[in-house]
C-alpha cells in the first residue's frame, strides 16, 4: 500500500458490507480505490464484496487477502487516463427495484465486459408489480453496474456504465 494503510483499508471493506451500494469509488492521496459488490444481498460468502484496488504504476501485481471467512482479492493494475465524457449511463426511467436477471434462478443480462448492442434488455425494474425491461440506447461495453441486484432505484438513477462503440 502506497499512501493508504492496510487497515483502513479493510475498515472500508467492513464498512461496504452494511450499505446499500453497489459501488463505490475513493481516491485518497494518489490511491484510487474502487469497491464493487458482485451478486445480490450477502447470503453467503460468494456473493460477498469484491473490491478491487488500483493505483497509477507502471507495474500489475495481484495478492490475497483473508478477513474473516470473507476472501478479497487486491488488485494493482497500470491504469491509462480515461476521460469520463467518453462514458454514457444508462439510467432508470422509474423508481422500483432493480433486478439484473429475469429470475433468480437465471443468468445475469449482463456483466462487466459485456458488450451490448442497441435494444438489447439489460435488466428488469419492477414497479408496482409490472416488470419493465430496461434496454440499452446504444452500442457499447459494460463498464461498471452501478447498482446491486434487488436493490431499490430512483428515477434517473444512474443503473449502467457504458463505452460507447
Amino acid at each position: 500500500m502506497s499512501n493508504m494503510e492496510t487497515k483502513e483499508i479493510f475498515n472500508l471493506i467492513e464498512s461496504l458490507k452494511t450499505t446499500e451500494y453497489a459501488h463505490i469509488e475513493i481516491t485518497h492521496e494518489g490511491t484510487h480505490l474502487v469497491f464493487d459488490k458482485i451478486g445480490g444481498r450477502q447470503q453467503s460468502e460468494a456473493s460477498s464484496p469484491t473490491p478491487s484496488i488500483q493505483n497509477n504504476m507502471n507495474m500489475a501485481e495481484t495478492s490475497a487477502v483473508t478477513l474473516g471467512n470473507t476472501f478479497y482479492e487486491e488488485k494493482t493494475v497500470v491504469a491509462a487516463p480515461v476521460e469520463e465524457e467518453n462514458f454514457l449511463f444508462i439510467d432508470s426511467p422509474i423508481v422500483g427495484t432493480y433486478y439484473n436477471a429475469p429470475s433468480p434462478e437465471a443468468s445475469v443480462y449482463v456483466k462487466v465486459g459485456d458488450v451490448v448492442k442497441k435494444g438489447d434488455v439489460v435488466c428488469i425494474i419492477e414497479a408496482m408489480k409490472l416488470m419493465n425491461e430496461i434496454e440499452s440506447e446504444v452500442d457499447g461495453e459494460i463498464v461498471a453496474l452501478m447498482v446491486q441486484n434487488e436493490a431499490p432505484v430512483e428515477y434517473g438513477q444512474q443503473l449502467f456504465k457504458i463505452k460507447p462503440l
